[in-house]
C-alpha cells in the first residue's frame, strides 16, 4: 500500500473514532437527564469505553 494511501486510511480511521465517540459521549448526556456542564467527563468516559475496540 503506498504511503498516500495508508496516510488517508489512517485519517479515515481518526475520524470514524472520533465520530464513535461523539455519539457515545451523546447517548451519555441523555443518560444523565440532558444535563449541562459534564460535556469533558462525558466525552472522557466515552472514549475510555470505546477506547479497547477502537483502537488500532
Amino acid at each position: 500500500m503506498s504511503q498516500k494511501k495508508n496516510a488517508t486510511r489512517q485519517v479515515q480511521q481518526i475520524e470514524n473514532r472520533e465520530e464513535l465517540i461523539k455519539l457515545a459521549a451523546y447517548y451519555r448526556w441523555k443518560e444523565r437527564g440532558e444535563q449541562h456542564g459534564e460535556d469533558l467527563n462525558d466525552w472522557y468516559e466515552a472514549e475510555k469505553s470505546l477506547g479497547d475496540w477502537t483502537a488500532s
